[in-house]
C-alpha cells in the first residue's frame, strides 16, 4: 500500500461520513473530483508549490471553482483548510478514489470496466451489466473502452477480478504455456 494511500485514508473516511450523514454523497464525490482536478493541474500545482503562497492562497485557489452559496460550504471549507494545513493537498486525488470506493461499497455498486475489441452495442452492455449484477450481487456501472490491440473479445475488470477473454490473452496463454 502507497503511504498516499496510508494518509488519504482518515481524510476519505471522514468526509464520507459526513456526507452519509449529512445525505450529500453525490455532491461530495463531486467536490472531491473537482479538487483532485484542481491539484492535478500544472498551473495549480506550481501555484500551491510556491514559497511564497500562504495557506490562505492555496484554500483560496481550491475553493475558487466553488459557488459560497453551496449547502456545504461550511464544512468544505474547513475540510479544506484542514487538507492545507495538514499539507496534504497533493493527496487530494487518492482521497477521492478512497472516497469513490466507500461511496460504491455503501451503495453496493461496482464499476465493472470492460475493454472490447470492436464497440459494444446497447443491447450487449445491457446484457453484460444484467449478467455481471447477477453474479457479482452488486449494481454494477459499466465503463466500456475499445482496445483494438486486443485482437478479439473483450477483458472485464471488476476490483481484484480480472476476466480475460480477449484472443491476445489466450495467445499470451498458449505462449506461456509453451514455454512452461
Amino acid at each position: 500500500m502507497s503511504q498516499q494511500s496510508v494518509f488519504a485514508r482518515p481524510y476519505a473516511k471522514a468526509i464520507f461520513e459526513h456526507a452519509v450523514d449529512a445525505k450529500e454523497l453525490k455532491n461530495w464525490e463531486y467536490y472531491l473530483g473537482v479538487l483532485a482536478c484542481t491539484v492535478l493541474d500544472t498551473a495549480a500545482k506550481a501555484f500551491i508549490t510556491n514559497p511564497k503562497v500562504t495557506a490562505n492562497q492555496q484554500v483560496e485557489l481550491l475553493l475558487s471553482t466553488f459557488s459560497s452559496s453551496i449547502k456545504e460550504w461550511k464544512a468544505l471549507k474547513a475540510w479544506v483548510s484542514l487538507i492545507v494545513t495538514k499539507k496534504r493537498i497533493f493527496v487530494l486525488p487518492e482521497i477521492y478514489l478512497q472516497y469513490q470506493k466507500l461511496r460504491a461499497e455503501y451503495e453496493k455498486t461496482l464499476v465493472v470496466e470492460v475493454f472490447s475489441y470492436l464497440p459494444m452495442t446497447v443491447k450487449q452492455e445491457s446484457l453484460l451489466k444484467t449478467k455481471l449484477s447477477k453474479k457479482l450481487t452488486r449494481d454494477v456501472n459499466l465503463k466500456v473502452s475499445v482496445d483494438a490491440s486486443l485482437l478479439g473479445g473483450i477483458i472485464i475488470k471488476a476490483g481484484d477480478f480480472v476476466l480475460d477473454g480477449s484472443v491476445k490473452g489466450k495467445l499470451n496463454a498458449m505462449h506461456q504455456g509453451l514455454l512452461g
